[in-house]
């Protein structure tokens, strides 16, 4: 598995899209990429959240649809770029737009997998 960190991700599933757009002219030339380039990116790859590079003023329901658009539950590994700032606007609205379940996975779950250590559940 690898990681992109500190690129934001809101740019991710348009390049995803035009992989596989790409991949379904040329498969013919390939044919030893059995699945759609997305699925590869998407079983090897996760995308950290901080910047998160969605610009403040977003509305709620278009930072749900690029969420679900990236999977974001699954995507996505937490992280604060700390000591920098980049402003906790779009990344509390994106955590907002999540299932407790996804948010969960964002903040600490994908860390854990990802890295393959334990991580306790907060209370």
């Amino acid at each position: 598995m690898h990681t992109l960190a500190e690129l934001g991700f809101a740019w991710f599933p348009s390049l995803l899209w035009r992989f596989d757009k790409d991949w379904k002219a040329l498969w013919r030339v390939t044919p030893w990429v059995r699945d759609k380039p997305s699925a590869y990116v998407r079983r090897h790859i996760r995308a950290t959240t901080s910047p998160t590079l969605i610009p403040g003023r977003v509305p709620a329901a278009e930072v749900a649809q690029l969420a679900e658009m990236l999977d974001a539950g699954r995507m996505l590994l937490y992280s604060s770029d700390y000591p920098h700032d980049h402003g906790r606007d779009a990344l509390e609205t994106l955590l907002g737009t999540l299932t407790d379940e996804d948010r969960e996975a964002v903040l600490r779950g994908n860390a854990a997998e990802f890295y393959g250590i334990g991580v306790a559940a907060a209370s």
